[in-house]
This record gives structure tokens, sequence and C-alpha cells, in this order.
């Protein structure tokens, strides 16, 4: 008896054509991954150059900076004679420091002195008027003041505020001398001293 199989040859006949859904499919998941794929790193790269473009725009904004800088700043070499200069006003400096430190010496009557005076100074002071020197004479009780001003007409009132002071008693301020700066006309340069000045002998 020879046995025939249907089903087997029914289902041989159907294989092919579900393999070939299969393979198509298969295709079109792995195009559809690979479409998605590709679509993903596109806005990786975008987003890179959106964040490039900002990175150079600061680049350039800080390169515009510098150079700006280096205009206002330009490289400069050091002037011998500045130093020179620096040197000797700090050595000036170191001089006056141990000229106030010697008249602040409280243990010598001299120095009380001329500390009174100067505190007399500093108290009638007067914003528009500045001193340049200041010669005290204790040997002939003579008082030397030399500054300058702007407002000419404030000196007066400075006389009056010196001459008040107990400190200046019997030293009366009446020598008042002035003239234009050369540097700068409208500066007035003065002298006002308790002491007139000699006068010059005629020939």
């Amino acid at each position: 008896m020879q046995q025939i199989n249907l089903y087997q040859e029914l289902v041989q006949e159907k294989n092919p054509g579900l393999h070939k859904r299969s393979y198509i499919i298969g295709g079109s998941l792995l195009l559809l991954l690979v479409l998605c794929y590709c679509i993903w790193q596109g806005w990786q790269v975008r987003q890179l150059k959106a964040k490039l473009h900002v990175k150079q725009a600061q680049l350039s904004m800080e390169i515009s900076d510098l150079s700006l800088l280096q205009l206002q700043y330009p490289k400069q070499d050091i002037n011998p004679l500045l130093v020179s200069e620096l040197d000797r006003l700090q050595n000036i400096s170191a001089s006056l420091e141990r000229v106030v430190a010697l008249l602040s010496d409280q243990h010598s009557d001299k120095n009380t002195g001329f500390s009174a005076y100067f505190n007399a100074l500093a108290e009638q002071s007067i914003k528009t008027i500045w001193l340049t020197a200041i010669n005290i004479n204790a040997e002939t009780s003579s008082i030397y003041l030399q500054g300058s001003t702007y407002f000419p007409d404030s000196l007066p009132q400075l006389i009056n505020l010196l001459n008040k002071e107990a400190v200046f008693k019997g030293r009366y301020f009446a020598d008042l001398q002035m003239h234009s700066s050369k540097s700068n006309a409208q500066k007035i340069n003065f002298t006002i001293s308790t002491q007139a000045p000699k006068e010059k002998p005629t020939s």
C-alpha cells in the first residue's frame, strides 16, 4: 500500500511565498531602523553645529575685546628715567617721614612748639588754598608761608583766621605778596609772612 501525504505537499507549495514576505518585512524593518538612525544622527549634527556657531561667536567677541584692550594698553618698555624718578620720590618720601617723626617727638619743647604751629595751620585751613612751603624761624620768631590758590579773594580770610590763633600771638601776619603762576595764568602763587621783606638797595 502506498501512502500519499497531501498536507506536506501543500505546505511545501506555500513555504516559498511565506519566506518571501518575511524577507520583505524584515528588510522593511531594517530600512526603517536605518532611516530612524540617520534622522537621529542628522539631528545630533544640527545640534552640534548650532553649539559650534555659538562658541565661534563667543570666541570672536573675546578676540575683539582682547584686540581692543591691546590697543588701549599697548605694551611699553620701562623707561630708565621713570625708574630713577621713582627712586628719587621714594627718597624724598623717606626724608619727609623722618621729619614728621622728628616733629612729632613730644619729648622736645621745640618740637612741641612746631607741632602747635602745624595744628593751628591745619585747623584754620581753607579748601581753596593750599600751602606749598612753611618756614618757621625760632631765632627771629618769623613765619613764612608759601602757597597757591585759584581764589585770591580768600587770602584775607586766611590771614584773619591765622591772626586769631593763640600760637601765633606776637607774630602778626601783615605781609602778603601775590603773582600769577607762569604755568597757569588762573593760578595765583602767594607768600604770607610775619616779617616784611627787606628792601633792595637802590643803586
